[in-house]
């Protein structure tokens, strides 16, 4: 597959891609409801915005592997 797991991945432990796109995605929700972290320049310097840039860069590293 894309991300060079099995088909049979969703039976079992959950793989560290499908933590850090749940981790992704719960970040991008909070973001969403507070109006104020809309602006990169803004929520970069947040711990929930560092923490989003760290999952992207760990995502595209188990993709590129």
């Amino acid at each position: 597959t894309l991300t060079g797991m099995p088909g049979t991945a969703q039976s079992g432990q959950p793989s560290p891609f499908l933590k850090l796109t749940q981790e992704g995605l719960h970040l991008v929700c909070y973001r969403m409801m507070r109006p104020w972290l809309y602006p990169d320049i803004i929520y970069r310097f947040t711990f929930g915005g560092r923490k989003f840039l760290k999952i992207v860069e760990d995502a595209h590293n188990f993709i590129d592997t």
